[in-house]
């Protein structure tokens, strides 16, 4: 039991490491084409706030709607949610789908 969490922490840390990282070089690349566009990047700094906090409401009601998901097969179908990987697939695949929606929604 104690190598499973060992090995789900350290993948989470990962994770968190990965995410973190793209998203600040992601970050340093679009300042970098504002200053080449001669556009001064600190004027939108703001923006960004509001933005983040829409992305953490949106992984929030897909990982509640994820959990409700699973809630709702372990009481109808418990032989489906036992199987071991089931409820993390359910979970992931809720936060991606709420964050593509949400994606898809900015755009428009």
């Amino acid at each position: 039991m104690s190598v499973t969490i060992t090995i789900l922490l350290v993948s989470l840390g990962i994770f968190i490491f990965l995410a973190w990282y793209f998203s600040h070089k992601a970050k340093h690349l679009e300042r970098l084409r504002l200053i080449e566009k001669g556009i001064n990047p600190d004027t939108n700094k703001q923006d960004d706030i509001p933005l983040f906090w829409n992305k953490l409401a949106a992984i929030a009601i897909g990982l509640g709607f994820g959990l409700l998901i699973i809630s709702i097969l372990g009481l109808l179908a418990p032989g489906i949610i036992n199987t071991g990987a089931m409820p993390i697939a359910i979970l992931l695949l809720c936060s991606g789908t709420v964050l593509i929606i949400s994606n898809k929604h900015k755009k428009s």
